[in-house]
């Protein structure tokens, strides 16, 4: 016969709960049968009485949960689904070579949210792996998206996009382009660094060149002097573009960079640049728009940098993908296997990872037979 025990109980104040515990009694391993598998949860602002009254709001059920073991004195925490209000990733773009291993950390909200079991998975282990920790090893040439959740309770998740290339570009001479403050005539950070694959900072750097008025005592090479009690502050006019010249002193591949904001940043928050391009090159220039620069990373209306003082805000990229003209399925070689997918793709049944840019193999900026006959050639030449 089924029985139902209800009980009434006061918080004392209106509460937002994220979850509820059980303990286990004393004797609870000579009879493991006494715990409850099934139950639910109500809430309610008012002080009611009847268990069936409509006022309950329906918090958590649970069904057959035989989660309660035969232990004593044992806590069991149950999460309510609702109550996780986010998770968040600390880099979502990252660009590997196959080897290179990289850790990716999660936080969530709220805090308080003890014992949370966060799940790492990886769209395609043959890219690229991750282990219960976050930590990623990249295997083969590809892409691939490393997820994080929180499955047992809820659907929010967050991604790592990772980009896998035989081989990271890399440069020595670096141009950082300012576009735009957040407000005022008045341009200032401290610190500018650059990161390499690993995040770690890229020293020692130099500034060989800079355009623009800046403030006395407050040059542009204050950016790169590894010290946060100086800084760089310029008249800013948004006619008129500002360009950093950089070097690195030897070709480095990167992963991001990073911007220090100054000591009175607080008081000048308008003084933050808000939209701004990082270019590489192999190749000595302090011209912009020169064939030499490779655009890296671009920031349009980006309100990242906030009014706090020697604040530190890491920005990260993934380098432009390599593409391999014939390679229309992105598996890295040009064979039968392209042959079959453009003529797919022409006929309106693309296959999945399809590369426009590389089928339009006579470059006319159409994908049709004639490219299909030039992927033909290539291949049995």
């Amino acid at each position: 016969m089924e029985s139902r025990f209800t009980f009434f109980f006061d918080a004392g104040s209106e509460v937002d709960a994220y979850g509820y515990r059980f303990y286990t009694a004393n004797d609870t391993n000579e009879y493991p049968d006494r715990n409850p598998s099934s139950w639910k949860l109500f809430g309610s602002n008012s002080q009611l009485y009847d268990a069936d009254a409509t006022e309950w709001v329906l918090i958590d059920e649970q069904e057959d949960d035989m989660t309660m073991q035969a232990t004593q004195y044992v806590p069991y925490d149950f999460f309510i689904p609702h109550a996780l209000r986010s998770i968040t990733l600390d880099k979502h773009t990252a660009t590997l070579i196959p080897g290179m291993e990289l850790q990716l950390n999660a936080s969530y909200e709220p805090l308080a949210m003890q014992n949370l079991k966060l799940q790492w998975s990886s769209s395609d282990e043959s890219i690229c792996t991750v282990d219960a920790a976050g930590h990623v090893v990249a295997v083969a040439k590809g892409k691939a998206s490393i997820y994080i959740s929180a499955p047992n309770i809820s659907t929010l998740r967050d991604t790592c996009v990772v980009t896998v290339l035989d081989e990271l570009p890399g440069h020595r001479y670096y141009q950082l382009e300012i576009n735009e403050i957040a407000d005022g005539n008045t341009i200032q950070f401290c610190e500018f660094d650059l990161l390499d694959v690993n995040g770690n900072e890229v020293a020692p750097l130099s500034c060989y060149y800079a355009t623009g008025t800046y403030i006395k005592d407050h040059d542009a090479p204050d950016l790169f002097d590894d010290d946060i009690h100086t800084k760089y502050c310029a008249d800013f006019d948004p006619a008129n573009t500002l360009y950093i010249y950089i070097d690195a002193g030897r070709e480095v591949s990167l992963s991001g960079y990073r911007i220090t904001t100054a000591a009175d940043t607080q008081n000048f928050p308008g003084r933050n640049p808000i939209t701004w391009s990082l270019y590489g090159s192999k190749t000595l220039s302090q011209t912009p728009g020169d064939a030499c620069w490779l655009l890296l990373d671009h920031r349009e209306g980006d309100h990242t940098l906030g009014a706090t003082n020697y604040t530190p805000y890491d920005f990260y990229f993934s380098y432009p993908e390599v593409i391999i003209l014939g390679d229309v399925n992105g598996d890295g070689q040009v064979d039968a296997l392209d042959y079959t997918a453009l003529k797919l793709y022409i006929v309106g049944k693309p296959v999945a990872g399809f590369v426009s840019e590389a089928a339009d193999l006579n470059a006319d900026g159409k994908i049709n037979a004639q490219d299909l006959v030039l992927l033909m050639k290539m291949i049995s030449d």
